[in-house]
């Protein structure tokens, strides 16, 4: 039977692939249960040829239906938002949470007025939250101080924090952490130096990161736990990003 949606089948042994156009439909022979590309993976080029993972614009925390009636959907804000509105990132139970742009604001003469960006810790955020973003939020080093308390918290995004630099040694106490996007946050040395503690750490985005330079060429080069790097559009030379390249599934996009 045809499909005109990609559908990825899971099959032990065969795989057959198929590149029709810019799209790549990866079918088996198989009666194992398929899994619809609206529920999971996109397929990346790496230096090995693709390899599959949860997109970024994907729910990448599965559920069984018994657990789907005690963790809601995912959890979207977008936006300036008052601490009325904010109150459900404290109540909610969902384990997915995507804060986009958000910080808090009070009402000042019939205005809405910026009151700084928000506090990230357990007790402003569920504390059982899984997978966390929290993109172009004007987060700060004092504002990600308590982050450390999120013990279930298997993937970050702080993309587009740029005020972050050195802060991000807070996130060093989540040891369940698998993947971890610092995209555009002022990330230094020392910081990265930190980030790389990070025992369960498998993919890792610093691009945009300037400040992260050849001075942590070596630990980047040690055998990590590290599947994947996004090291693009850094200080770090090409001669090393080179190196990098032939290490990790180094991706440019």
């Amino acid at each position: 039977m045809l499909f005109y949606s990609p559908i990825l089948f899971y099959q032990e042994e065969k795989m057959i692939s198929l590149k029709t156009s810019n799209l790549f439909l990866i079918l088996t022979l198989c009666t194992t249960a398929h899994v619809t590309a609206s529920e999971e993976v996109i397929v990346q080029r790496s230096p090995g040829g693709y390899f599959t993972g949860v997109s970024p614009h994907q729910s990448p925390v599965r559920q069984t239906r018994a657990e789907e009636r005690i963790n809601p959907d995912p959890l979207k804000i977008t936006g300036p938002r008052d601490a009325k509105a904010l109150d459900q990132l404290r109540v909610t139970k969902s384990r997915e949470i995507y804060l986009n742009g958000v910080y808090k604001v009070v009402e000042e003469a019939g205005e809405y007025v910026n009151d700084g960006p928000l506090t990230i810790s357990p007790e402003t955020i569920n504390p059982e939250v899984e997978v966390l973003s929290l993109t172009v939020c004007g987060l700060g080093p004092d504002q990600i101080q308590g982050i450390g308390g999120f013990n279930k918290l298997r993937m970050l995004i702080l993309d587009c924090n740029g005020r972050l630099k050195d802060g991000i040694l807070s996130i060093v106490p989540l040891k369940t952490l698998t993947s971890l996007s610092l995209f555009s946050t002022g990330l230094t040395n020392a910081g990265l130096r930190g980030v790389l503690t990070l025992p369960n750490l498998l993919e890792l985005d610093i691009r945009q990161n300037k400040e992260v330079t050849d001075e942590v060429a070596n630990e980047l080069l040690e055998e990590t736990k590290l599947k994947m790097l996004r090291a693009y559009s850094t200080g770090l030379s090409e001669n090393v990003q080179h190196q990098l390249a032939h290490k990790y599934k180094l991706i440019k996009h």
